[in-house]
This record gives structure tokens, C-alpha cells and sequence, in this order.
């Protein structure tokens, strides 16, 4: 069977399959495995209950459900359950985010709808924005599991009090399951699960050591079982690195996707998504939101001089230059105004989109008022427009819309927690990748009394080789696809494309300044890869709405209709549902490349096919998405063959 549009990108799986290749050489720098997470996920030890106070309450609803056959996964509370019990740290984060979406709701002006069904009333075809349903956070199909847990005692550097940071991060997810009697009188369990981009990051501060030094607790992280020993890995982890005596909880950090338009309603950007951000932290017996680390309040700055005048000292200081050249300043928040308890941002092509660039919005692309700062000493940055990004690429915002997975970093193995017919294959972006070879290093110094190289890098560089003590390190050379800087005027480190491809600026907006372009091949004939250049044009802010000054970004526009070379072959539109467009192919589903039964037997840096030929959704998965198990209906309607 022929289908012009019928080829998916193997970018991702090949991404996968490096990334994994490196896992466990040298010091753990975060656990992934939903084996080893869903031992942690236990009254008493990890689970979310746990580390917000509701241990017993958990304890007593399982003892109180034990029999149900919606217990045989997801065994841990549910939010109707934790709702119940009255939690004010679970309570306060809920009640926060029903009023966000709310705010946004009224705010916006737009149509929005919480279901597929209420779309369908609200507008032709459903195409409306979608947001999120508070209801969730009360369901009790509802939990949050665990999905990774994260070694970040590199966090010292901004955070000196301490030894850094161990994360444990949870994803909102839903599991339903009825006990029924087929026609032979045999019991079956019909289930229905999934993930959802809603994730909460609670932090846990490790204490100093006494003589005030943190190799005892880079140690901890080191020297570890091999994972194929399964029981001593997790002992391990426990009596050291997750030791409940060394931690003492910090905050809550919230990442989640709060709006979606559809592609049929953002037919130029192939859809969109707005992503909340917040920060959550215990006050005296009440949970408050938290300043979020170097993410202005845009509107406040803008009408405040003395919030600019000291934002401008602050970014202009000779000694914070030099923290803000190596990745690891914090920005005052001054006279508790200056940084915003709540920031919005914006994908697709979020790189390039001024509502995810908070410093250029006050600033402008040129840096305006930041020129008085001495650049000269500075290693990395090298001109003001450059410090300037180098302070977006900081911020929430900035960070999670450049080499980011949709707005994410880390998505986690989702493992039971969905069915087989959908699975994460990749856990984390591109950026989180680079991370772990970063913190692998960075532990691995610390731990033998070294001292570690502080530099961080922008979000979109690739992997390096951290060798040298301090200083810029030698990157590895980026990949196709890869982002990619357009040129070195503004950075010290702008390392080539590799052999074959050429960085090319696929998005541009000229309000923004510094371009982030891609890797793309030349000639550029794989299937799946990008093949149009988009321009996007942005909305007018309005900074009297205040953290939601960027609100309207959800009107920005781009044209897509200059193709890159895509040598003859056909190349889709974002209508489609695919940003910028991707180059497609004629392709026969019984071809060696057209089964997918070869992505269950890769192994460890284990050879892919460029191509892969599989049948893509439409209607039906709207149809599908409707019914009381969306993966069976796919499965059977047969929108993906092998």
C-alpha cells in the first residue's frame, strides 16, 4: 500500500540509541528505570503522598481499595484520595492551578474548551483551544507516579548554603480499570492509562557536610552497582544518595501544559502549546508561591525605573558578569518585585518566539541600556546582544524552548504507566542529553577532590568533552537536526554542523537577535526531516496584564511557505500538524523499513534505518481519542501497520 505522507522521522530513535549508550559510565546522575522507580513510588519511602506529608493517608486509602481492580497498577494514592486528606502543601499547588487556568480563560479572550466534546459545540471541527481540566487534580483515576529521580548537587554553585539538589519528578498520569465477564464467564480487566504533560518537581536541598565541603555527597553518587544487580543497586541508592537523613525538602516546581491549539485551528504553526510555570515552597504551615530563578516580571520592570536600574546593575556588575559568562548567576530578586511567581511560554518554534525571550522584551535584541557593561575579561560571551541571550536562555522560558521535547526536558519512561501501543522511546530532549555528560563530569571531579568545571552551557549545545578544569569545553560536533548557533559574533562557542549539513536559520524572527538555526542535511532528501523556512511575525504584548504580559502570543503568526530543497520529494504542510513541515515519501508497507517490529529489538548503539514507513493519524485519532480506550480503537482502526 502507497501513501505519499506516510514516512516518521527516525531522528528521535537514533537520539535514543546514542543517549543510552553512555547510560551508567561513571558517577549515576539520575535514575530513569520504571522497575527501580516504581519500588521507590511507596508510602514511606518516595511517593509523592510521602514527600508531601500524606504517608498515612496513602497507607490507609490502599488498605481501603486493596481489593479494587484499579489497584493492579498505579499503586499509590489517588488525588481524589489526597484531596481528601486535607494535605495544604497538595491543596495549595491544586487550588493554583484551577485558578491559573481560570485567569488564562477569561483573560485571553479565546474560546477554549476542557474535552473533545465541548470543542465540537464550541467550533466546526472542534478547533478550539483546548486547556487543561482541572478535574484531574481531584480524580480518582488520577496520581501522580514517580519518573525519574535526578542527582543535581551541581546546583551548589548558584545555591552555596548547600550541596546542591536531588529531584524527584512526577508526572500526572491515569489509569481506569473495570472488571467485566466475557461470554465464556471468564474475568477480564478492561483498562485505559496514559500520561499527561503536567509534572511536579519536588526538590530536596543537601545538607553541608561538617567541614563544610560536598565530596562526601558527590561520593554517594558514585561507585555504583552495576544496574544488572538489581537488589544491590537499589539498596545502594537507598542507605546512600536517597539517605532521608541528608535532604531536607525545598520547594515544589510545576511544569505543565495549560492550553493546546490544534493544528486545525494554528494551521501556520502546525499547533501550539502554552506551558505553565511555578514555584511552590512551605512558609510557616502555608504553601506559597516562589520567585522563579532569573525569570523577570516583564511588565513590572517595564514600568518601574528603579526595577530597571537595578536589573541593569545587577547584569552589569563586573563579578556577576563573570557568573553570568559561566552559567551560574542568580538575579536578585529585588524589593520581592523583580522576578515573576508566574511565567508563560510558548511552542512551536519557541526558539524563536519573543514571548519566550523575557530579557530581549525589556532590553531589546541589541541589549539597549546593557551596552556599559565591560565584556572584555568575559570567555564565552562576547557582545552584549550576546549577554542578553545568555540571560533568556537562563530563565524558565528561555530554557525549556530551546532543545526542549515540546517544552519538556525530561518526560520520563513512562513503562506501565501506558499501554504498549503508547510508549515514550526517548525520556528526555536533546539539552538533558548534553546535561548528563556534563554532571556525569562535573560529580565525577568532585567526588576525588577535584575542582569541577563550572561552565554551563546554552541549552542547545551538544554534548562536550569536559577535560579541562575551567573554561569553555570542546564540544562535539552537532548532529543533523541539531539546533545550532548561526554564527560566532555573539558567543566564543559556536561549533559546525556535521559533515553533510549546514546550519540554517529554519525559523526567523527579527525582533528576537541572536538566531538559533538547525542542522540540516545537504542534499536534504531523508523523510521526516524539516523542509520549509518559517518567519514569524509577533503579536503585541500587553505589559497592564501584568506575569501574563505574553498572553497573546498565541496570535504570533509565521510563514511557511519558502521550501528548503527537498530534491523532488514531496514536502508536508504544518496544516498537517507537523511544524515547518516535513519532507515525505512514496513508501510500501511490507519494505524491510516499513515493519516496526525492528524498534523492539535495538540494542545499545545499535544500527537504525534512516526511514521508517508507517501509516499516520487524522480523524480517526480524534474519533479514537473519545472512546473509553483510545489505544485499542488505534490499534484496530490500524493508523500505524507493521
Amino acid at each position: 500500500m502507497k501513501n505519499p505522507f506516510a514516512f516518521l522521522s527516525l531522528a528521535l530513535l537514533f537520539f535514543c540509541v546514542r543517549a543510552f549508550a553512555n547510560t551508567n559510565q561513571g558517577p549515576v546522575v539520575d535514575v530513569l528505570d520504571p522497575e527501580f522507580l516504581q519500588r521507590l513510588d511507596k508510602p514511606g519511602l518516595f511517593s509523592f503522598a510521602t514527600v508531601v506529608g500524606a504517608e498515612l493517608a496513602e497507607s490507609h486509602y490502599l488498605r481501603q481499595r486493596s481489593v479494587d481492580p484499579a489497584m493492579s497498577r498505579l499503586k499509590i494514592i489517588r488525588l481524589d484520595g489526597l484531596s481528601q486528606a486535607g494535605n495544604h502543601r497538595y491543596d495549595a499547588i491544586a487550588a493554583q492551578v484551577k485558578a491559573d487556568v481560570e485567569d488564562l480563560q477569561q483573560t485571553s479572550g479565546e474560546k477554549m474548551a476542557y474535552s473533545s466534546e465541548q470543542a465540537e459545540i464550541l467550533a466546526p471541527a472542534g478547533n478550539v483551544a483546548r486547556h487543561f481540566d482541572p478535574y484531574w487534580l481531584n480524580s480518582k483515576h488520577a496520581a501522580f507516579p514517580l519518573i525519574a529521580v535526578v542527582n543535581r548537587i551541581d546546583k551548589k554553585d548558584m545555591h552555596p548554603d548547600s550541596c546542591g539538589e536531588l529531584r524527584f519528578v512526577y508526572r500526572l498520569a491515569y489509569y481506569k480499570a473495570d472488571a467485566q465477564r466475557s461470554s465464556r464467564g471468564s474475568e477480564l480487566l478492561i483498562e485505559s492509562r496514559s500520561t499527561l504533560p503536567v509534572f511536579l518537581n519536588v526538590v530536596f536541598a543537601y545538607h553541608k557536610g561538617l567541614n563544610g565541603r560536598c565530596e562526601d555527597v558527590a561520593r554517594l553518587w558514585s561507585g555504583a552497582p552495576s544496574e544488572k544487580e538489581r537488589e544491590r543497586f537499589f539498596q545502594w541508592l537507598l542507605s546512600g544518595s536517597l539517605d532521608k537523613r541528608r535532604i531536607d525538602l525545598k520547594q515544589i516546581e510545576l511544569n505543565m501544559q495549560i492550553v493546546r491549539f490544534p493544528a486545525g485551528q494554528k494551521t501556520d504553526f502546525g499547533g501550539q502549546a502554552i506551558y505553565l510555570f511555578r514555584i511552590f515552597k512551605d512558609d510557616q504551615g502555608a504553601f506559597k508561591p516562589l520567585p522563579l530563578e532569573n525569570t523577570p516580571n516583564v511588565s513590572e520592570v517595564l514600568k518601574s525605573a528603579d526595577l530597571r536600574a537595578d536589573l541593569i546593575r545587577q547584569l552589569t556588575d563586573p563579578v556577576n558578569l563573570s557568573r553570568i559568562d559561566q552559567g551560574t548567576f542568580v538575579l536578585e530578586n529585588t524589593g520581592g518585585k523583580l522576578l515573576a511567581t508566574r511565567a508563560l511560554s510558548f511552542s512551536t518554534s519557541g526558539r524563536a518566539r519573543l514571548s519566550n525571550k523575557p530579557f530581549t522584551s525589556i532590553f531589546g535584541p541589541m541589549g539597549g541600556d546593557l551596552s556599559q557593561a565591560d565584556l572584555s575579561r568575559l570567555k564565552f560571551i562576547k557582545t552584549t546582544s550576546g549577554l542578553v541571550e545568555r540571560m533568556n536562555n537562563a530563565s524558565c522560558v528561555g530554557c525549556h524552548q530551546a532543545s526542549g521535547t515540546a517544552g519538556f526536558h525530561l518526560m520520563g519512561l513512562t513503562g506501565s504507566l501506558n499501554s504498549a501501543f503508547n510508549q515514550v522511546m526517548v525520556p528526555f530532549s536533546p539539552h538533558y542529553y548534553a546535561e548528563r555528560v556534563r554532571r556525569s563530569a562535573y560529580t565525577q571531579a568532585l567526588a576525588h577532590g577535584r575542582l569541577p568545571n563550572l561552565f554551563r552551557p546554552l541549552s542547545i549545545h551538544p554534548p562536550a568533552r569536559w577535560s579541562r578544569s575551567a573554561g569553555v569545553p570542546d564540544f562535539e560536533v552537532p548532529r543533523t537536526r541539531d539546533l545550532c548557533l548561526m554564527d560566532s559574533r555573539d558567543f566564543s562557542a559556536a561549533p559546525a554542523c556535521e559533515t553533510g549539513s549546514k546550519c540554517t536559520l529554519t525559523v526567523e524572527n527579527k525582533a528576537i537577535g541572536a538566531g538559533f538555526g538547525e542542522c540540516v542535511s545537504t542534499p536534504l532528501t531523508t523523510a521526516g526531516h524539516i523542509c520549509r523556512k518559517g518567519v514569524v511575525n509577533t503579536a503585541a504584548t500587553i505589559p497592564e496584564w501584568g506575569d501574563l504580559f505574553n498572553l497573546t502570543a498565541f496570535r504570533d503568526t509565521v510563514n511557511v511557505n519558502q521550501t528548503i530543497l527537498a530534491r523532488g520529494n514531496l514536502c508536508g504542510h504544518p496544516k498537517g500538524g507537523v511544524p515547518l513541515g516535513r519532507i515525505a515519501k512514496a513508501c510500501d508497507l511490507h519494505s524491510p523499513d516499513g515493519k516496526l517490529a525492528f524498534v523492539d529489538k535495538l540494542a545499545s548503539a545499535s544500527a537504525a534505518p534512516k526511514e521508517i514507513c508507517a501509516m499516520r493519524g487524522g480523524p480517526q485519532f480524534d474519533e479514537c481519542a473519545k472512546t473509553k480506550n483510545p489505544p485499542d480503537c488505534l490499534a484496530n482502526a490500524k493508523i500505524v501497520r507493521s
